[in-house]
């Protein structure tokens, strides 16, 4: 009997692992998404004729400030993450391949994200190893970062004694684990070792990784405040700032996860519309969550045009 399910999971893992099965399932993923985002318009649609659309400029101007001042935070992290690591580059460079590959993330597949990172630093002194285990740090933290800070909103919101011990308990562990260099060092090196990398030394104190996590941390907060004057420039509804973090978090971090799967695309964006859909129609909720998305691409690939062309300029 226990041959004959060892056989069975021998059977499983060489087929749902296999290329043709994931190319299926990430096929499939797309189409479910892409349904039930097209379903949830259709049976708004009535609603959304009713929509009055506007454009605020002064809004749209305090979504581009308070986005670019977020995007800033996450730029000093990882060029702070690379000078640790010992990298030697301008720092025009690391901003302008930072910059470049956050607009590449905005492809589906996590590929683009790290492979922009191996295309920009080509033919420079960061190596492959350096700029995947400098990723690795980033979105972990980013990850942490964003937990926290939605522990935080949603003790504000739901005003229970949980949230509070919670919050208590992950402060302890995080602090515990950045005071243990050591514990962190040995952690990341048995990952290393497992998928067959060399161990790598890290020089990171404690207060490196506090300022590391505050910058990330902060940077969740500037975008919230963004995706809330997002919403505002294109349409007048009730969304209270405090509202419009939460949402922000709470959709930014199932985006962050997505990029993970073989086929995550428009999952922040449903969401969204899942977020507000107590207030008003889910398909509003979307259409708010694809122009945000629109005005923060619009804005990464203007600071990342701005980097490049600084970038070219100064070799």
């Amino acid at each position: 009997m226990l041959l004959e399910i060892k056989k069975m999971i021998d059977f499983i893992k060489r087929h749902i692992y296999s290329k043709r099965i994931k190319r299926l399932i990430s096929i499939l993923l797309v189409f479910i998404v892409v349904l039930i985002l097209g379903y949830s318009l259709f049976i708004s649609k009535n609603s959304l004729k009713n929509v009055e659309w506007n454009f605020n400029f002064v809004l749209f101007l305090k979504t581009f400030i308070f986005y670019s001042i977020g995007l800033s935070m996450i730029s000093i992290a990882w060029l702070s993450i690379m000078k640790k690591l010992g990298n030697n580059e301008k720092t025009t460079k690391h901003l302008m391949v930072f910059l470049g590959s956050i607009v590449a993330r905005r492809i589906p597949l996590p590929i683009w994200y790290i492979g922009s990172r191996f295309y920009f630093y080509d033919n420079s002194s960061v190596t492959k190893k350096k700029i995947a285990f400098a990723t690795f740090i980033e979105t972990a933290l980013t990850g942490l970062s964003g937990v926290f800070v939605l522990i935080i909103f949603m003790g504000f919101f739901k005003k229970e004694i949980i949230f509070g011990i919670i919050l208590l308990v992950f402060l302890f562990l995080l602090m515990y684990f950045f005071k243990r260099r050591g514990l962190i060092q040995s952690s990341i090196n048995f990952l290393l070792i497992k998928i067959h990398k060399e161990p790598i030394e890290l020089n990171f104190l404690t207060k490196d990784w506090l300022k590391l996590f505050f910058l990330y941390a902060t940077s969740w907060l500037f975008a919230g405040f963004s995706f809330y004057f997002s919403v505002k420039t294109v349409v007048e509804i009730t969304l209270s700032p405090t509202t419009g973090i939460l949402f922000s978090i709470i959709s930014g971090l199932v985006g962050y996860m997505s990029m993970l799967l073989p086929a995550g695309f428009g999952l922040k964006e449903l969401t969204t519309g899942f977020l507000f859909s107590q207030s008003i129609p889910i398909g509003l909720g979307i259409i708010l969550g694809i122009i945000n998305r629109i005005f923060t691409t619009i804005i990464e690939i203007v600071w990342s045009l701005i980097f490049m062309f600084i970038s070219r300029n100064n070799p």
